[in-house]
């Protein structure tokens, strides 16, 4: 993974992003080690000072707000994107259904992180979303065809799109009025749009489950 930083960015800045990504990373590897510590792994990490600090008014832990977490750790500023959510999905699904076995478990017996997560009413709607998407199984909704490319769609498709162009450009370029369209639709569906529709078909219905 490489990353880059801006010319002139203090070093000490520099230097803690190195060290909370190299932390992690691992974190990632080796989750397990860092349970007991109640550094949970979970989409936005679990970080004390990013994070997390402690309240020693009420012995509890309490969310960092987000512009701290904005403006002092991003490398060029504030980030209105943030952190949690950026991983891919089977990873978030694994850490969210770990995470929701915490729900029905008593909480004296978790750590102080693990309190602290189930406490968060937006992550009790995310965690349960997430066990929907894992037991369901539909870990997506295709709206397009993301398929192998069919033996048919091989011999049509360069032709269809080469129609299209021809048709979409000259509409644009006002040498065909804009009415044209219906008529490339049916060219294009004459063409072998109907067969290569039909193998799309084919697939969507083999991915519903």
């Amino acid at each position: 993974m490489a990353t880059v930083f801006r010319k002139g960015l203090d070093p000490k800045k520099i230097e803690a992003a190195i060290r909370h990504l190299n932390w992690s990373i691992d974190l990632h590897v080796n989750w397990l080690k860092y349970e007991q510590y109640g550094e949970h792994r979970n989409s936005a990490t679990f970080v004390e000072g990013y994070d997390w600090e402690w309240d020693s008014s009420t012995c509890e832990l309490k969310p960092v707000p987000p512009t701290v977490q904005q403006t002092k750790y991003a490398p060029r500023g504030p980030d209105p994107f943030g952190f949690p959510g950026n991983c891919y999905p089977d990873y978030q699904i694994d850490i969210d259904r770990e995470m929701s076995k915490w729900y029905t478990q008593d909480p004296q017996k978790l750590n102080k992180a693990q309190r602290f997560l189930v406490s968060l009413l937006w992550r009790r709607v995310e965690i349960s979303v997430y066990q929907l998407v894992y037991n369901s199984g539909n870990f997506a909704l295709a709206d397009e065809f993301l398929g192998a490319p069919t033996e048919r769609m091989i011999k049509l498709l360069p032709d269809l799109r080469k129609l299209e162009q021809q048709y979409f450009t000259e509409i644009v370029i006002g040498k065909r009025p804009l009415e044209a369209f219906h008529e490339f639709v049916q060219e294009w569906w004459n063409r072998g749009g109907k067969q290569v529709t039909e193998d799309v078909n084919v697939w969507y219905k083999s991915q519903r489950r």
